[in-house]
């Protein structure tokens, strides 16, 4: 059952934090995949609810699996960024590049998950060619929930 939870949660959250996790689970893929890899923050603390937190930490994994299993990339760069109330998390390669007929594919799961995860919270995934080779995934998230307040409540 621990096992079991710890797989919804990473227990690496609790501990760290997301951007020190991300700084973890990026410098662990690098040494199970054998790329090179560096992250850039302009933020040592993230605050986002346990839920967020998870889901942006899902997705990172997801785009750090796409690159080892599609890309043939030897370097990685991730990028967390805060700025207007939005977290945006970006992970580069110079890798071979997607295919434009990929990006939109429902053959995709992975980046079909991470987009419906994304919205779910009110956010989106981009996802481009990167010039002159590569590509690059950014997760963008709102940092608190979205509530919609009726206009007649606003007084």
């Amino acid at each position: 059952m621990r096992r079991l939870s710890s797989q919804l949660r990473p227990p690496v959250l609790d501990k760290l934090g997301l951007v020190a996790a991300i700084e973890w689970e990026v410098k662990e893929f690098e040494r199970r995949a054998g790329i090179r890899t560096r992250v850039q923050s302009n933020a040592e603390h993230v605050a986002l609810d346990p839920g967020r937190a998870t889901a942006v930490f899902r997705m990172l994994q997801e785009a750090l699996t796409n690159v080892a299993t599609h890309a043939q990339a030897t370097r990685i760069t991730v990028t967390v960024r805060e700025a207007l109330g939005a977290l945006g998390v970006s992970v580069s390669d110079n890798g071979r590049g997607i295919p434009c007929e990929r990006v939109g594919s429902v053959d995709s799961l992975g980046l079909l998950g991470m987009r419906e995860r994304a919205e779910l919270l009110g956010g989106s995934v981009d996802v481009r060619s990167n010039r002159p080779r590569g590509t690059v995934v950014t997760v963008s998230i709102p940092l608190a929930e979205r509530r919609s307040v009726p206009r007649d409540d606003l007084s």
